[in-house]
C-alpha cells in the first residue's frame, strides 16, 4: 500500500515491465508459430492475429500492416 504518489508510480511502472518481460517471449513464440491452416476459419485466423498483436503491443513491439500481410500470405501460400 503506497501513498506516496510518485512511489506508486514507480511501483506500477516496475510491476508493468516485469508484465512486459513475461509477456514478450510468449507472445513473440504464439506470432512466429501463428499459421492460417491451424484454423477452422479466416475470421478464427483473424481473432488469432489480433490477439497476438495485441499482446505484442502491450510490450512495445508491435507488428507492422506489412508483417501482418507477409503473415498472412507466407502461411496461406503453402495451402494452395
Amino acid at each position: 500500500m503506497e501513498e506516496d504518489l510518485q512511489a506508486l508510480w514507480l511501483a506500477l511502472q516496475q510491476w508493468y515491465e516485469q508484465q512486459k518481460a513475461v509477456i514478450l517471449p510468449e507472445a513473440t513464440h504464439e506470432w512466429n508459430h501463428l499459421r492460417i491452416q491451424d484454423f477452422k476459419s479466416v475470421n478464427e485466423f483473424d481473432h488469432a492475429m489480433h490477439k497476438h498483436s495485441s499482446k505484442l503491443k502491450f510490450c512495445e513491439k508491435v507488428p507492422s500492416d506489412v508483417e501482418k500481410i507477409e503473415k498472412i500470405l507466407s502461411t496461406m501460400l503453402s495451402l494452395i
